[in-house]
């Protein structure tokens, strides 16, 4: 009788435990002495475009889903240019922060889940200036706004172009080697021009 008390009460000390607050995008300015306007807009839902403005070290939570493979669209801009490759797309993506680099401005992010070295290559890619240099970065393929997406490790979206028979379905994780362009004149997110892939995976049959 007592174990079964004991149960009884442990349910309801987990039933009444709040629920895990959504997880949301929250954007930094870490470049020393400059004030900032950041924005973010959920792409998915053609939702509105919110912004704040930034001095040295403040971060804004722009209350936009971090998780559930949301697009969202993020910019820094100093009122006339735009910073550090920006416009960009991400998914689950949490922070968002400008640094300093060797006094170079460049973005970082940091996704919800995943850390180490594929994150850091990512981050690399995005602070290169296109076209980049040859990159080989892991990722997971996946369909956005009707093109062919690759959501690299650090949460950022590429559209794919190049040697599009090499990429596997959508869903797959894949290692692809190639190099970033910029946006094509239909939208702001930057292109992968696919060159070969890295992984062992054998390229999917042709139909």
């Amino acid at each position: 009788m007592k174990v079964r008390l004991l149960w009884v009460v442990c349910v309801l000390a987990i039933c009444a435990l709040p629920l895990e607050a959504q997880t949301t995008l929250t954007m930094v300015n870490g470049w020393n002495g400059a004030t900032v306007t950041a924005q973010a807009q959920d792409v998915s839902t053609n939702g509105l475009v919110v912004s704040s403005q930034l001095g040295y070290n403040q971060s804004w939570d722009t209350k936009q889903p971090a998780n559930g493979n949301t697009l969202i669209k993020i910019w820094f801009n100093n009122g006339t240019t735009s910073l550090a490759q920006t416009p960009l797309a991400v998914v689950n993506v949490k922070t968002a922060k400008l640094e300093d680099s060797g006094g170079y401005m460049i973005l970082t992010l940091t996704p919800v889940s995943g850390l180490g070295h594929k994150v850091d290559e990512a981050n690399a890619f995005l602070a290169a200036k296109v076209p980049t240099k040859e990159f080989c970065l892991a990722g997971k393929i996946a369909d956005y706004l009707g093109k062919r997406g690759f959501i690299l490790a650090n949460g950022m979206v590429v559209i794919l172009t190049g040697n599009l028979s090499v990429v596997p379905d959508n869903g797959k994780a894949a290692c692809l080697c190639g190099r970033g362009l910029a946006p094509g004149a239909s939208g702001d997110i930057e292109l992968f021009e696919v060159k070969s892939r890295c992984d062992s995976t054998p390229p999917p049959k042709k139909k």
